[in-house]
């Protein structure tokens, strides 16, 4: 995502300021912006689930900011490991089922796809959720 933003990088600096100094203790896990960096003009800002890098490159008296967010890798590698395991199901010899201790492929893919839909794909949506979320905060920030 491009930002443009029509101050210049002493103003910016001021808003890190802003976002590093209004810092307090979190009970309850929030999708908040709790630390904000610039160094050699590249822009980190980051919460809980989510991180900010971006580019700031200076024309004409404004800055445009080139912000690409993402989710923190603990997230992403923790799905990866669960799929990881959840392959065990389908590829381990010693695998029982519901009773039965030589299941067919189908009833092992069957039971690998609702571990995935469990762990996987509705985290995943409540995490692209959250992520949307951080993008619109930062845009309130930025502007």
């Amino acid at each position: 995502m491009k930002y443009n933003y029509s101050g210049n990088i002493e103003s910016i600096s001021s808003i890190v300021d802003e976002i590093n100094n209004g810092r307090k203790f979190q009970l309850f896990p929030t999708n908040e912006i709790t630390h904000a960096n610039i160094k050699n003009n590249v822009f980190e800002i980051s919460g809980l689930f989510c991180k900010g890098i971006g580019k700031i490159n200076e024309q004409k008296g404004s800055l445009n900011i080139d912000l690409k967010v993402r989710l923190k890798r603990q997230f992403t590698l923790s799905g990866i490991f669960v799929i990881i395991l959840l392959s065990g199901f389908i590829w381990g010899e010693n695998v029982i089922i519901n009773g039965d201790s030589d299941p067919t492929l189908w009833e092992r893919i069957g039971f690998v796809l609702i571990g995935i839909f469990a762990f996987i794909v509705i985290p995943g949506f409540i995490l692209m959720k959250l992520k949307k979320s951080f993008e619109n905060k930062l845009k309130s920030f930025i502007k």
